[in-house]
């Protein structure tokens, strides 16, 4: 494959809207007790913004030659975004 600049942002927004999706739906399509998109969506994004920025800091602390990046940071947050968009979108359709 052709290689690109920052395209490791890629990888990061396809993990991160990947986590989300899988994420979503244990706190949103629960039987006992269902989470609110909002509450859901919030609990995602707390989750997931911290564990990025988390990862991205002991890269650029601890990790000799990594270094955090704030894009890393931005395009995990945006796929955090997209993945629970497509996981409201699959759930008002009944898809899942």
């Amino acid at each position: 494959l052709p290689m690109f600049e920052n395209q490791d942002k890629v990888g990061h927004f396809i993990f991160y809207a990947i986590f989300a999706f899988l994420l979503y739906f244990p706190l949103r399509v629960n039987t006992k007790r269902s989470f609110t998109f909002v509450t859901t969506s919030v609990l995602v994004l707390l989750v997931g913004f911290t564990l990025g920025a988390v990862v991205e800091l002991i890269q650029h602390y601890f990790i000799i030659g990594r270094f955090g990046e704030y894009l890393d940071i931005v395009a995990n947050t945006i796929g955090l975004l997209v993945g629970l968009l497509i996981s409201e979108i699959y759930k008002r359709k009944a898809v899942l």
